[in-house]
This record gives structure tokens, C-alpha cells and sequence, in this order.
């Protein structure tokens, strides 16, 4: 009880502090305005932090509807106090300077107040309200489910007083830890194994995948597929609250399927748009290109010249850009852009079912996930090469991207997506 009063206090200390700082900005804007709100930021995050693990357990629902009444309040006063410094200062720099903490912090109240919003606007950590279970419960209910990130342990994870449930961590280092914020259930993935107290139980835990240790790119692309299971995993844990039962019926999901990956290249050209799908070894799989104006894509199959599919711009969806799909010369589906605030999200009815394209957050480059029917087939990442100054630069310029499929059948429309979403992402409506 002390601890959590303890971490109570501090947590509320902080906050004030990080208020307080706000009050050092300049007149007008200049290095000093920077340093502040890091120090600002920086301290709040450690506040907000220990002020959330000092309520370390599930909350019975009065607290949880308290919480979010009163979170949502100070959150909207933030914006309110916000939007009047910036007035009262006249627009200056100290008044812009206020008005953006205060907006950030007020979203990050709104985020404690609805589990929903964390979820939206951050990928790798999940919370739900629908879980109520201890730490101790969950474990001695799981402890032997085996899960894609093998069977749970109890362990310590670094500034969490209380034992979080564990899963990993994998021989690449990412692994997925559970505990309480605020009285709500939060899971996160994470790929820094300097964070669990206890190396010699993580050293025992670790499981083994079939990814190449050696292979950057693949090491790559398991963290950033390590940072979609938080979804699953909730789930599978409010299933438990629902029924009493413990199943993991995403058991299969990565680890007894080795992902097929290939490196998608844009060449450069003059008057038209070429690219490249390569395999790990550097054999061509695919050619997709496009003349200008750049509204027609076509992917040809490398061996014998085939159209697989074509992918054709609607210029008059001028705002929300839609594309027809057509798979082996017949109309597969029309994918829409969705409005999303934070994150790009395409959607797509086929004859297959539901295809989305989903962008993930929190990650470096652009990074997305295709879903059919609501389970994953496979991934479009962006390169980013560190091998040589030139190679980060020719990725950072061009449509370059590491595409991982579990099915070849589903290759070609991942591919053919990647130009679209580079298209979308980085060119506008200039390229398709």
C-alpha cells in the first residue's frame, strides 16, 4: 500500500512540474522553446507513467466510470487552456509553444479516459475494459496454452513494481508482457530485452523461430509483426473473462509458418514507372509498371510476360482515392481510401470476402498490414537500408519496400498494393 502511494504522489508531482515548465517559454520561439518542451515532455511521461502502475489491479466499474469522467474533463480543459493561452498571447511563439503541449496532453488524457483511443492511435499496446482478471489469474490459466509466442511467465519488467505476464522473448528479442494502467488491462510488445529484470528467465523462456538470425531485413519484419499481436492476444484474454475458458485459437499464426519474403524495388525511369519484385536470392518474381500519367499499373509475371493484375486510378475520386482492382483481366474488387486521422487504411469488398489494407503506428518508416477477412496475409514495410549512406537515401526517395506474404497466392496483390500505398503515401495524386 505504501508503494502505490508512493507512486501515487510522485506521479502527481510530475505532472505539476511538467505544468510548471511550460511557464519558462520565450516570447518568441527559438532553441530554448525546444528544450523546454522536451524537459516538459519528458517529465510528464514519467509522471503519467507512475501515477497509472500505482493502480496496479483490476478496478471494479465504479472506478472505471469515475476515471474516464474525470480524465475526459481534464482533458478537454487542456484543450480549452491551450486554445486560450495562444489567443491571450497573441499568437506568439510562447503562445504556440503552450497551445501544443496542452494539445498533446489533453489527447493523452483523453487516451486514459477511453481504452479506444490508446488503442487507435498507438500500435504494440493494446488496454481493454474487459478483462478483470489478476496477473496471478491469467497466468495460472494460460500457463499451459501454448501460444505463437510460447507458454506465459511471471516476471519483472523494468519501473513495474508488480509481476507483469510475459510471453517470450523470441530469439530475435522481441517478446509481449501484460499488466494494469489506470485499473485497465494494457499488453505491449516490445523488442528491447534490456527491459526484463530477470535475463536468466528470459534466457529460458526465449523462443526459437525459423527466421534467420543473421538477416537484418527478417529481423525487421518479426518485430514489426511481434508489434500486431497485442491485438490477438486481448482477445484471447477477454474471451477468458467472457467464458472462463483458455484457448489460443491463433496458435499457428507465425510460428509454424515460415514467411515468404521478397524486396520490392522502384527503377528509376524518365516517363514511366518501373519495378522490381525480388526474392531474398535476387531472382526477378515479378515486373509491375506504369506509363504516364501514372493511373495504370500493371503486373506482369517475370518467367512469361502474363498480366496478373492491373490496378487502374479513378481520377474523378479526387479526395478519397479509389482504385479498381483487376485480377487475371477480370474486376476483383474497388479498394476505397478510409479517412482515418493518424494512420492510412484502405478497404476493399471481393469475391474472396473483405480485403483492408491497415497502416501501423509507432513503427520507423511506413509500415502496413493486409488483412483478408480479418486475418492477417501478409506485410508491406518500407525499406530503409543501412548498409551505406546511398542505399538509406535511394530508399528513402523511392517506392522501396520488404513485402512478406505467408501464401504466394496472396503475392501478387500485395505487391500490386505496395505501389498504390507508396503512391498514396508519398507522391500524392502526382503518381496514381
Amino acid at each position: 500500500m505504501g508503494r502505490r502511494l508512493s507512486d501515487f504522489f510522485l506521479g502527481v508531482f510530475l505532472l505539476l512540474i511538467s505544468f510548471g515548465i511550460m511557464a519558462f517559454f520565450p516570447e518568441r520561439a527559438s532553441i530554448l522553446t525546444f528544450v523546454i518542451m522536451f524537459v516538459s515532455a519528458f517529465v510528464f511521461c514519467i509522471g503519467f507513467f507512475r501515477l497509472g502502475i500505482s493502480f496496479d489491479g483490476p478496478m471494479g466499474k465504479t472506478f472505471l466510470v469515475m476515471k474516464k469522467i474525470i480524465f475526459c474533463l481534464l482533458g478537454i480543459a487542456m484543450f480549452v487552456f491551450g486554445i486560450y493561452a495562444l489567443i491571450k498571447e497573441d499568437f506568439s511563439g510562447k503562445g504556440l509553444g503552450l497551445f501544443s503541449m496542452n494539445l498533446i496532453y489533453g489527447l493523452t488524457m483523453q487516451s486514459i479516459a477511453f481504452a479506444e483511443a490508446m488503442n487507435y492511435g498507438e500500435d504494440g499496446i493494446k488496454q481493454t475494459e474487459g478483462v478483470s482478471a489478476s496477473i496471478e489469474t491469467l497466468y495460472n490459466a494460460f500457463k499451459d496454452i501454448d501460444t505463437p509466442m510460447g507458454r506465459p511467465w511471471l516476471g519483472k519488467v523494468n519501473n513495474i513494481e508488480e509481476d507483469c505476464i510475459i510471453y517470450g522473448p523470441t530469439d530475435k528479442g522481441s517478446f509481449l508482457f501484460g499488466y494494469y494502467l489506470y485499473g485497465t488491462f494494457t499488453f505491449a510488445a516490445s523488442s528491447l530485452t534490456s527491459m526484463l529484470s530477470d535475463p536468466e528467465s528470459a534466457s529460458i523462456h526465449t523462443v526459437e523461430t525459423q527466421w534467420d538470425r543473421d538477416d537484418f531485413e527478417k529481423g525487421q519484419l518479426y518485430d514489426f509483426l511481434s508489434r500486431m499481436l497485442p491485438d490477438f492476444y486481448i482477445s484471447m484474454f477477454e474471451n477468458f473473462s467472457k467464458t472462463g475458458r483458455a484457448v489460443c485459437d491463433f496458435e499457428d499464426l507465425f510460428k509454424n509458418k515460415t514467411p515468404n519474403v521478397y524486396v520490392f524495388d522502384e527503377i528509376f525511369a524518365v516517363a514511366r514507372q518501373r519495378y522490381n519484385l525480388l526474392d531474398m536470392d535476387g531472382n526477378p518474381k515479378y515486373y509491375l509498371h506504369g506509363t504516364f500519367p501514372f493511373w495504370t499499373f500493371r503486373l506482369e509475371d517475370a518467367y512469361d510476360g502474363r498480366e496478373i493484375v492491373k490496378s487502374k486510378r479513378i481520377i474523378w475520386h479526387f479526395f478519397f482515392p479509389t482504385y479498381d482492382i483487376y485480377l487475371n483481366g477480370e474486376k476483383y474488387g474497388r479498394m476505397r481510401w478510409m479517412f482515418r486521422i493518424l494512420r492510412t487504411k484502405f478497404r476493399m469488398e471481393t469475391r474472396d470476402g473483405e480485403l483492408v489494407v491497415r497502416e501501423m503506428t509507432a513503427t520507423i518508416g511506413d509500415q502496413f498490414g493486409v488483412y483478408k477477412n480479418g486475418a492477417l496475409i501478409g506485410t508491406i514495410s518500407q525499406k530503409i537500408g543501412i548498409t551505406s549512406l546511398g542505399t538509406f537515401v535511394r530508399d528513402m526517395v523511392f517506392d522501396n519496400f520488404v513485402i512478406m506474404v505467408f501464401d504466394n497466392r496472396d503475392l501478387p496483390l500485395v505487391t500490386t498494393f505496395s505501389v498504390m500505398l507508396g503512391s498514396f503515401k508519398n507522391h500524392g495524386i502526382k503518381k496514381g
